[in-house]
């Protein structure tokens, strides 16, 4: 496949589709973690995460 550092959503959904991942499971994780993803920088001030390891995470 070749996007270890950066897939895209499709780029993952044809992997989990390799793994036997049905597709609805593979979006429903997807959206999970970008609905995670989408909250990380308010929570990481507020509980005092460095700028520059909040950038690297």
């Amino acid at each position: 496949m070749g996007e270890g550092r950066s897939p895209d959503k499709e780029h993952l959904l044809a992997l989990a589709g390799v793994a036997n991942i049905s597709a609805k499971k593979s979006k429903q994780c997807i959206e999970q973690v970008q609905d995670s993803l989408a909250g990380f920088e308010k929570l990481a001030g507020e509980y005092g995460v460095f700028v520059d390891l909040g950038l690297r995470i």
